[in-house]
This record gives C-alpha cells, sequence and structure tokens, in this order.
C-alpha cells in the first residue's frame, strides 16, 4: 500500500499564485487519482493529509521562476503645454526642486539654463499591496526636467525601491511583485508630477500679474 507520505511527496504544482525574479509561491495539490481515497477518509489520516497540503502551499519557491515574463525599464513622463518662456519654467523648476527635496539624499547633480534641462535625483516613501496588506517602502529616483518656449517634460527614471524586508534599494523592474509595486511607486510619481504641475502653474499666473 501507497504511504500518504509517498504521495506528499508526488505533489505536483498546478497553480500559480504569484511570480516574479527572486521569489514565487504556488499552490501543491496531489494528483486527481490520489484525491478521492484519502478526501473521503475520517479521522487522523485526513485530518494529516489537510495539514500536510496547507503547509505545502508555501514550499514552492523559485519553481516558476523561468516563466516569469521580464519587465521592461520603467520610467514616468509627463509633457504639458504652458503660455510661459523657457526661463520661466526653469526659474520654477529650481525652485519645486529645492521646496519638494529638502533632503540631504536629494540634490540636483546637472543644471543647465540655456538649454532649460535640470537632472537631479529624490526619494519619497510609498505602499504597496502586498499578500495580505500594504507595505511601506521607500524609493529613489532620477529626475530630468527639460524646458523650452511654452513646454516642458518632466522625467522619472532609473527607479529603485526599498522596503523593511530588504537590506537595499533594488529597481522596481526586479520586485518579487513588479506589477504591484510600480503600480504603488506610480501613484506617488504622480502626487509629485502633479505638485511640479501646480507650481508651474503658479509661476504662469504670477507672470500674468
Amino acid at each position: 500500500m501507497v504511504s500518504l507520505h509517498d504521495k506528499i511527496q508526488d505533489l505536483t504544482p498546478i497553480f500559480v499564485v504569484d511570480g516574479g525574479s527572486e521569489s514565487n509561491y504556488c499552490v501543491l495539490l496531489p494528483h486527481d487519482q490520489y484525491l478521492g481515497p484519502f478526501l473521503n477518509r475520517k479521522g487522523a489520516m485526513q485530518s494529516t493529509l489537510a495539514t500536510s497540503l496547507f503547509a505545502a502551499v508555501f514550499i514552492c519557491f523559485n519553481a516558476v521562476s523561468a516563466l516569469a515574463e521580464p519587465v521592461p525599464p520603467f520610467s514616468h513622463v509627463t509633457v504639458e503645454d504652458v503660455d510661459i518662456s523657457k526661463g520661466e519654467i526653469y526659474i520654477a523648476a529650481m525652485d519645486w526642486m529645492t521646496e519638494t527635496f529638502r533632503s540631504s539624499k536629494s540634490v540636483i547633480e546637472f543644471e543647465d539654463k540655456e538649454a532649460g534641462v535640470i537632472v537631479g535625483k529624490g526619494n519619497a516613501d510609498f505602499g504597496y499591496k502586498f499578500v495580505f496588506g500594504t507595505t511601506d517602502a521607500n524609493a529613489k529616483f532620477k529626475i530630468k526636467i527639460e524646458a523650452k518656449d511654452g513646454r516642458y517634460r518632466l522625467t522619472f527614471s532609473n527607479v529603485t525601491f526599498r522596503d523593511s524586508m530588504m537590506s537595499e534599494h533594488v529597481p522596481v523592474e526586479l520586485a518579487n511583485r513588479p506589477d504591484n509595486v510600480i503600480s504603488g511607486v506610480s501613484a506617488r510619481l504622480d502626487q509629485i508630477k502633479d505638485s511640479f504641475v501646480d507650481h508651474v502653474r503658479k509661476a504662469k499666473a504670477g507672470s500674468d500679474f
């Protein structure tokens, strides 16, 4: 007679719960022909099987890594027309950078007023959906602002993140749950972008005084 232990050893991963580049989870269930005899039994045997199946749900780490689709590089880009000059946009952008990113970790790395370009780096806290709720995390990113008469482009790129379970920042594309992390960081970058848009619009209102 085949033992229960042998049946547990013959568990087969049939349903992917989550996938990613580092850790993956899948539900393990026995082949159909094994379900009947054990599920119909009473007492300790059935209880043992149920306990074993419950424990098996979370032991399939890295089993489906090869199936994960590569995530393309993430960036967050905003282009907007505004009725002020390149110089006015540039001044407003420099002012916004100073007000928004006051930490020593957030600095302007390059600026060219004639070209209308500012490049810097920033960081911001955000949250993303996890298995049983929301996890707090921190994002670091590159900021590039390009201005010309009547138009600007704001780009966030090279986005990395770290949550409480991680020792260092990694690219959001390499997260165990990239869709969840990118969705969370995108929402936070939307808020930062909105503050920039408002700042530039206030500069326009000031120029109309």
